[in-house]
């Protein structure tokens, strides 16, 4: 999806946010906005945060410190009856669809609820006719509200958990993994079905998955989480093009894609290299060697505590090919690697050449 370039004020502000159970570190100083109509994704491997991040701006799990905006108001400072009062304009669609909804309650009463709480002077007949409506708009028929969840496959109730986050047209809708257990076929439908009630209803995604086609299909802007520090955030076509942090790279190497092969720099490319860009001895490798790369399986676990962190160091230092010693001892700051696109890499520029050359010599062959 192509980058969408709004004004004004944005609709969700997250500035150095961190939540901390105990002594571990969940989040670590996350900062992005969001605006009206515009889909983020959050993208990373398991435990690296997505998840608790998006708790924590709903306000289900404490926030450490940091600040959240909601149209521009302290949504952390939020009075527990201005909170109850605003949450309509925030809901969440859940990873395990059938697991979300409440097997004791219809379909019908489960999408009336909502209008129960924050529309309580709403008439039956109309609150009866917006849960027929919503279930028809999300692809089912009004005749299965008095079904029970147990009685629809997990594609359909994933459909009724979307129905039952935007029957009070929300302002943000959260997703949490969304069509993760589903088939690929209902996948497409799910992300499509998403697609279209943004556009409807102007909705803002927040939209959180390890596939990253999907993310590329929906999202205008991607933010990629590593052991709960943001290392890189760009708009879509600017990242899958151009990843500016090596872990980005090592994501998108998983994927299997036959237009590009991404390696450490050759040689030949690194001396072609600026001087100031250019990699130092341990990241180069003669052109007949097999490349090393960075992928999610290399190297420490994602929940292991190196040295590196100890010290203040990059958090990903242990698993990346291009690490030097000022990567062990200084944490990285956001880089700026191109418009809209940051990257907490020291040696950003080398990742982006050796991105593009790989890619440029692959496809050349």
């Amino acid at each position: 999806m192509n980058s969408l370039h709004t004004r004004g004020e944005p609709l969700l502000s997250v500035k150095n946010l961190m939540v901390h159970f105990g002594a571990f570190s969940a989040v670590e100083d996350v900062t992005f906005d969001l605006r009206a109509g515009e889909t983020l994704g959050l993208v990373g491997e398991s435990g690296s945060g997505k998840s608790t991040l998006a708790r924590a701006i709903l306000r289900l799990i404490p926030a450490t410190s940091g600040s959240i905006r909601v149209g521009g108001d302290d949504w952390l400072a939020c009075r527990p009856a201005d909170l109850k009062r605003r949450r309509r304009d925030l809901q969440m669609v859940f990873q395990d669809p059938l697991a979300s909804l409440n097997p004791r309650m219809s379909v019908g009463a489960a999408l009336a609820e909502p209008l129960e709480i924050h529309e309580p002077s709403l008439p039956a007949p109309l609150r009866a006719a917006r849960v027929a409506e919503m279930l028809e708009r999300v692809g089912l028929s009004a005749g299965m509200a008095g079904r029970r969840p147990h009685e629809f496959s997990g594609g359909q109730c994933q459909r009724i958990g979307i129905a039952r986050a935007m029957i009070l047209r929300p302002k943000l809708l959260v997703c949490d993994e969304p069509v993760s257990s589903l088939d690929m076929s209902i996948q497409g439908q799910i992300v499509n079905l998403l697609a279209d009630l943004q556009k409807e209803f102007g909705t803002a995604l927040l939209f959180i998955s390890h596939n990253l086609a999907v993310v590329r299909h929906l999202s205008h802007r991607v933010l990629v989480l590593y052991r709960g520090r943001q290392v890189e955030a760009a708009d879509c076509d600017e990242l899958f093009r151009a990843p500016a942090h090596p872990y980005t790279q090592a994501l998108l190497a998983a994927v299997p894609d036959p237009t590009r092969v991404p390696a450490a720099i050759p040689m030949a490319a690194a001396e072609a290299l600026p001087a100031d860009a250019r990699p130092a001895s341990a990241a180069v490798v003669p052109a007949n060697a097999t490349p090393a790369r960075a992928t999610p399986a290399d190297a420490a676990p994602a929940d292991a505590i190196s040295s590196a962190d100890r010290r203040g160091g990059c958090a990903f230092v242990e698993r990346c090919p291009y690490a030097q010693d000022q990567c062990r001892l200084t944490m990285p700051p956001q880089y700026e690697a191109g418009v809209r696109h940051a990257a907490a890499c020291h040696r950003w520029r080398e990742v982006v050449y050796s991105w593009r050359h790989e890619t440029r010599n692959f496809r050349a062959r």
